[in-house]
């Protein structure tokens, strides 16, 4: 009798660990769900894909519109409650999940989602009324209390950086700044205005000097971890005349546009090589996928891989961009975040005019205002990064973030 007790138990406990390493696999395995369902008398559609979850959540006329980018185990029907927070024109939730401690808010203003940084930024009063409501939630209101410091000519707040490196051009060096250090590293003998010839590429800031008569022949080089500078020397001299594409899978392509060639340029074998012998096709990257132009179609005008302006029926802007899975735009000043495909339930980020130039860059947007470079996330809001007069003059192509 002991001996079938022993034998049903350990049967028993073969079969537990069985069934969890087939529910992990199961898990593991699984890449997307779509299901709806009701909580708190609000409707929410809730749908994970590979690494994110989508959620529509409905009530009455009010519709909120999200992404987590947390797989919280990528089980299904993870919202368990969800509170509401709202004064007059103002109406917000706050969800929470099953297994987790995350909160976030969600708002409406007049119908359109905003975010707690645009309340604030635009003293919003019916936000006032509530600010300790949605503090005593345990909620993150953004603030800049980044302390101002000065390192050499620039102004820098090197608190709102976190992870980032900013390299900023100085005409003959490379200012390197990041949230705990700050150095200065000379390139070149004689100013270069019109930096448009450098890019991020792996770990290196890289900088073609174009400033000969002759062409483009030297490559300079630094190394952001070790902080060191290197050069080569083109085995194929370019004209005056050439840009750079953009960067992907750690080459960088450039078009020059008096010999019609477009080349790649690998800075770790320090090499230069023709996309094609025969340059019958040309080779274009849109939003990180691959395509393939004629001649022709190539030529027409410069060809740049990301950030830049596009066009989309559904959306109407001043200057929309794409990146990712996602669409950034302005209007009349408001920026503006949305999900393709979900383009009616866009959320308002902030509000700023005289914007020179903006860039999108793993989701945070970078952007210069007069003299300073500002960063932005749905995290911690609009922080400014630095101060520097040069910037009134001379900011096309001066700064790169490089992200570790």
């Amino acid at each position: 009798m002991k001996k079938n007790i022993k034998q049903i138990a350990i049967l028993l406990i073969i079969f537990i660990i069985i069934t969890s390493i087939v529910l992990n696999i199961s898990k593991m395995i699984k890449k997307q769900h779509n299901v709806t369902y009701e909580v708190d008398k609000y409707e929410v559609e809730e749908t994970f894909d590979k690494d994110k979850y989508n959620f529509l959540i409905k009530k009455d006329k009010n519709s909120y519109f999200y992404t987590l980018n947390n797989k919280m185990n990528k089980n299904k029907k993870i919202i368990k409650s969800i509170k509401k927070i709202e004064n007059n024109e103002l109406n917000c939730i706050i969800p929470t999940y099953k297994g987790s401690n995350l909160k976030q808010i969600y708002c409406l203003y007049k119908d359109q989602q905003v975010s707690i940084d645009y309340l604030v930024q635009t003293d919003n009063v019916d936000y006032k009324e509530i600010e300790k409501k949605i503090k005593k939630e345990g909620i993150k209101i953004p603030k800049d209390n980044a302390k101002k410091k000065q390192y050499k000519e620039i102004n820098l707040y090197q608190e709102n950086l976190k992870e980032d490196k900013l390299v900023l051009w100085n005409y003959k060096g490379i200012y390197v700044i990041s949230n705990d250090d700050n150095l200065y590293k000379k390139v070149l003998k004689k100013d270069l205005y019109d930096n448009i010839m450098s890019c991020i590429v792996d770990k290196y800031y890289v900088l073609f000097d174009n400033q000969s008569v002759n062409g483009i022949e030297n490559v300079y080089y630094y190394d952001l971890n070790k902080n060191k500078l290197k050069s080569f020397k083109l085995d194929k001299k370019l004209s005056k005349n050439t840009y750079i594409n953009g960067v992907v899978n750690n080459l960088i392509y450039v078009t020059d546009k008096k010999s019609k060639i477009e080349y790649t340029i690998d800075i770790k074998k320090e090499t230069i090589k023709e996309v094609d012998n025969n340059q019958t096709e040309y080779i274009l990257y849109q939003n990180q996928k691959k395509k393939t132009l004629s001649k022709s179609d190539f030529l027409i005008q410069e060809q740049y891989f990301s950030d830049i302006n596009i066009e989309n029926k559904d959306i109407e802007s001043d200057e929309l961009r794409e990146y990712g899975d996602y669409y950034y735009y302005y209007k009349d000043g408001d920026f503006y975040k949305t999900l393709k495909g979900k383009e009616r339930y866009s959320t308002l980020l902030f509000h700023m005019f005289d914007i020179k130039e903006w860039h999108v860059v793993d989701n945070t947007i970078y952007l210069i205002k007069q003299d300073s470079i500002y960063r932005y996330d749905e995290q911690d809001g609009m922080k400014k990064l630095i101060e520097y007069n040069e910037l009134r003059y001379n900011y096309k192509n001066i700064y790169k973030i490089w992200k570790k």
